[in-house]
């Protein structure tokens, strides 16, 4: 993956204390990254990586979500795990 390319992926996210925000594995639609459905912050970590990896991330809550986040609903600097399943790139 580089830094411009589009990313097609599946996801599920948790906070620090193990609340599921996010989870699209059940879902027929994958998220796509060019339509602002990836966290800049975990786009940014998974560059580098090939399609077809399994990848664990970990994102300090300074970078998660610094400020919170209502929907759903994420305390300030709360930190979160994400695996990612990077299943299409394509450079733009």
């Amino acid at each position: 993956l580089g830094p411009t390319d589009g990313l097609i992926s599946h996801s599920v996210c948790v906070t620090w204390d193990g609340a599921e925000f996010y989870n699209d594995y059940g879902s027929t639609a994958a998220a796509d990254a060019a339509a602002g459905a990836v966290h800049q912050a975990l786009f940014n970590s998974l560059i580098g990586q090939q399609t077809g990896s399994r990848v664990l991330v970990t994102l300090p809550g300074s970078v998660a979500y610094p400020n919170g986040n209502p929907t759903p609903s994420i305390a300030p600097n709360t930190p979160v795990a994400c695996v990612v399943d990077l299943l299409f790139t394509e450079p733009y």
